[in-house]
């Protein structure tokens, strides 16, 4: 079976995890056993070539065309991918970016991975929130299977998309990337603590872009009440080091100006100016790196589709403080501290006990190991690979 891959809605460096999913997503893929006797065909851009590796069944078809001019994605996508595919025999498609093309015959499964448009509409393009109220609903009834990555979505989807056959929708999780784990070595984390300012061990670190709705503030907040309510610095670290007893944050992730200035206009609110630092995004490596050193990830998302980065977090051995909203208590369970972000003391707190609990911690760091092994992008890749063979084949 001859296995196509929509891979033309990912921009290197711009569309964060939705470039961690099919990167992984087709490592796995290419090594299992399910996957043999298929070939699969990557479909991307010249600029975002270099993502994709051919490596046993897995190889790419590069296309003539930058993927980061949206108008013509589009309009290859939409008018040119589907009669492509016709051509070249393939069985079925995968579209992991919440859209099929509107010129298809091909069967196909479509993936969702984001409902920010329906969501979260203030926070979208207007172009964008337009788009994919439109062709979101549309595609996911003209699909044969819709994958989603978490049952929070897979609900969501479910209500915005009145009348779809639920019985076609399936959740497959993905994995933990295999690239994050605990940093051993010494110089290495002490380099990139270095870097930024700190020292190991005695940071609060938060991943994610600093998009509203992933709550940046809400970490600045909560560090800002627990210095105010009996919170302490890092051991060996002067309170007056400290800016009155406030432990550091590294932020680190995506980071617009406009969005990096309404953080600092936070933190200045706060007294917590000399504490915060916007790193932006960093290198896989580096990130593991920042992980393993950090006393406490935290994670106040309030939108999430599945929330990659308190497992990664979990994989590098440190405990996580995250929002009890959407996917996240679906992925992290009981192996995190889960709070209501809009609760702003309840969080201070928790992120205090987080910091300074060791048997607390003891025990978050057991219950995390634990928790990531059971995300495995082989698993990922058999009910991916899975769903397609059931499109193919029809109902």
């Amino acid at each position: 079976m001859r296995i196509a891959v929509n891979a033309l809605s990912v921009v290197p460096g711009e569309t964060g995890g939705g470039e961690t999913y099919l990167v992984e997503l087709l490592r796995a893929m290419e090594r299992h056993p399910a996957a043999a006797g298929h070939e699969i065909v990557v479909y991307c851009s010249a600029n975002a070539a270099e993502l994709y590796r051919e490596r046993g069944v897995v190889r790419r078809r590069v296309l003539a065309l930058d993927n980061r001019g949206r108008r013509a994605r589009l309009v290859f996508e939409h008018l040119r991918l589907g009669p492509l595919l016709a051509r070249e025999r393939a069985d079925v498609l995968y579209a992991p970016g919440n859209a099929l093309p509107l010129r298809l015959r091909t069967p196909a499964v479509l993936g969702v991975q984001s409902l920010h448009s329906f969501i979260v509409p203030e926070e979208m393009s207007r172009f964008r929130v337009a788009y994919f109220r439109r062709i979101v609903p549309r595609s996911a009834r003209r699909a044969a299977r819709v994958l989603c990555v978490s049952d929070d979505i897979r609900t969501r989807l479910l209500e915005i998309v009145p009348g779809l056959d639920a019985g076609k929708v399936r959740v497959v999780h993905e994995g933990v990337p295999q690239d994050m784990g605990p940093v051993t070595d010494a110089a290495r984390i002490d380099e990139v603590c270095a870097r930024h300012g700190v020292a190991p061990g005695r940071f609060v670190l938060f991943v994610s872009s600093l998009n509203p709705f992933k709550r940046p503030e809400r970490a600045v907040e909560a560090l800002a009440w627990w210095r105010d309510n009996g919170g302490r610095p890092p051991g060996g670290v002067s309170d007056d080091a400290c800016g009155e007893r406030a432990w550091p944050l590294l932020l680190a992730g995506r980071a617009s100006e406009e969005h990096a200035a309404r953080v600092r206009a936070a933190a200045r609110a706060v007294g917590m100016e000399r504490q915060v630092s916007i790193l932006g995004s960093v290198a896989r490596d580096e990130l593991s790196a920042l992980l393993t050193a950090a006393r406490v990830m935290v994670y106040p998302s309030t939108v999430e589709t599945f929330g990659l980065p308190p497992l990664e977090a979990m994989a590098c051995e440190t405990p996580v403080v995250a929002a009890a909203r959407a996917s996240i208590p679906e992925i992290v369970g009981e192996a995190a501290l889960l709070v209501d972000p809009d609760d702003l003391p309840a969080f201070g707190a928790a992120l205090g006990r987080a910091l300074h609990d060791d048997g607390l911690r003891a025990q978050l760091i057991a219950r995390g190991r634990e928790r990531v092994g059971r995300f495995r992008w082989s698993d990922a890749a058999a009910g991916t690979l899975r769903l397609l063979v059931e499109a193919a084949r029809g109902p």
